[in-house]
């Protein structure tokens, strides 16, 4: 008995002695996961008074994805003849627009929209004119199969890519792999979302506290902008001047572009065009989807009118009365959202 008792204390001495031994070699906190070096973070200088943007989980901005983002946004090696790039029709100093009431393609064929402009995009939920891609990524995807545009799917562009050493050399070190498909958008819609806009003289005054940033005009503008009885702020709201929703604002009529329509078919989808920021208006002209206003006063008057009274025409465009000289005041005010930083800004450009 005393036998049996001793071989017991001493298994249970020798167990326990083991579960310590093993339990002091075992980590006190969980092994974590490596992250990217400091040095490779992209961190966005977010304007204030703004969000802060919502970036894909499954695209996380860093500088070398940026960087080559940057120089695929401007190389025209990506369109099936290399005469068309990105910046073909998203110029820096237009905002990323291109000035034409319709964008040209390759060969200069006439598209069938104005060129929005790319300020901002990080916050868009939907893109195009109509709304139809749903993020960044899809949207970038579209010139590619499109004959009119590049005209070169996105497998041939990555191909194509592989056989210049500078873009293998530049994919190996961003994703450590030759050139992709998935590389190519991941990396330009990075670098477009890197275009944020936020400093401009209505910005100065509204969230910089610089009580002089607007003059008399500007403020007369301000007040009118933003009453109820123009409404131009229930769509064009918040610190990007948008709500995101597709609205008829009265440029449909019949045989015209039928915009959001296009992609769903409903019929109460008909005329329906996505609600533009209106940052930098004084470079992005000509106005609207089709490019048919070449100057502020006339997208004015358009609005004091009521334009086309087709029956999915919003009701927050039912026209006004202004004097002249409320006319210009408004103007004014919108021409006091140019950012004239961002538009010279060298890191936006090749």
């Amino acid at each position: 008995m005393m036998l049996r008792f001793a071989i017991f204390s001493f298994l249970a001495l020798a167990f326990a002695f083991v579960a310590c031994k093993k339990k002091n070699i075992e980590p006190t906190t969980p092994v974590k996961e490596p992250v990217l070096q400091i040095s490779d973070l992209f961190e966005l200088q977010v304007p204030e008074g703004f969000d802060q943007p919502k970036i894909p989980a499954e695209n996380p901005l860093n500088e070398k994805k940026v960087a080559l983002g940057k120089k695929l946004f401007y190389d025209p090696v990506l369109s099936k003849n290399s005469s068309l790039s990105c910046a073909s029709c998203h110029r820096p100093e237009l905002a990323f627009t291109d000035g034409l009431s319709m964008s040209n393609g390759a060969n200069n064929q006439p598209l069938s929209r104005n060129s929005p402009t790319l300020v901002n995009v990080v916050y868009n939920t939907a893109f195009m004119h109509d709304g139809g891609p749903k993020t960044l990524e899809n949207q970038i995807m579209l010139p590619f199969d499109n004959e009119l545009e590049f005209n070169l799917s996105l497998p041939e562009a990555a191909d194509k890519l592989a056989k210049i050493d500078g873009y293998r050399k530049a994919f190996q070190e961003t994703y450590g792999t030759a050139p992709t498909a998935k590389g190519i958008i991941d990396a330009i819609s990075s670098f477009e979302r890197t275009l944020l806009s936020g400093n401009s003289k209505y910005d100065q005054y509204t969230f910089q506290g610089q009580q002089g940033a607007l003059n008399a005009s500007e403020l007369r503008g301000n007040t009118l902008f933003f009453s109820k009885e123009l409404s131009c702020s229930e769509c064009h709201s918040g610190f990007n001047f948008t709500n995101y929703s597709l609205q008829n604002n009265g440029t449909f009529e019949l045989g015209s572009d039928s915009g959001r329509y296009k992609v769903t078919r409903f019929i109460n989808d008909i005329g329906l065009f996505k609600v533009p920021t209106l940052r930098n208006l004084s470079v992005t002209k000509p106005y609207m989807h089709d490019g048919r206003f070449s100057t502020l006063m006339e997208v004015i008057l358009h609005y004091e009118s009521g334009g086309h009274p087709y029956p999915t025409r919003s009701n927050l465009v039912r026209g006004f009365s202004l004097t002249d000289g409320q006319k210009k005041d408004l103007e004014a005010f919108l021409l006091s959202l140019t950012d004239e930083e961002f538009l010279q800004n060298p890191d936006h450009r090749p």
